[in-house]
């Protein structure tokens, strides 16, 4: 089944090079990215908008990538709102907590391409 309306993807990401990357990997017609340098800016930003999916830094300044995946879990509006960890933290203790705390994937740094994009791709099940 192929899906062709438009998906909204936010990536929190404080790293500049990252967060373009990020965007360049998963840029397609049917996909609108919005981007949040840090928690405090992505909070408000998942209060105000609709998104997808949230590609999510763990390690960021004001609102860490753990605690807004805890408020995003907790309110209705974004409980169910797939999330793709992308962190620097790869101990696994780490990977158990995100995934513990509901996180879909989570992929760490240095990443290979083809793992976001495939978490992508099984999560909006659309084809890159």
């Amino acid at each position: 089944m192929v899906h062709s309306a438009t998906r909204t993807i936010l990536i929190v990401e404080d790293d500049q090079h990252i967060r373009k990357l990020l965007n360049i990997l998963i840029r397609r017609d049917d996909v609108v990215i919005d981007e949040a340098v840090e928690g405090l800016e992505a909070r408000q930003k998942l209060l105000d908008n609709h998104y997808d999916l949230v590609i999510l830094d763990l390690m960021m300044p004001h609102v860490d990538g753990f605690s807004l995946l805890k408020e995003m879990r907790e309110r209705e509006e974004t409980a169910q709102v797939p999330v793709i960890i992308v962190s620097a933290r790869s101990e696994d203790r780490d990977l158990m907590k995100g995934y513990s705390m509901g996180a879909n994937y989570y992929i760490t740094k240095p990443f290979e391409p083809h793992d976001l994009i495939h978490s992508v791709e099984l999560i909006l099940k659309i084809k890159y």
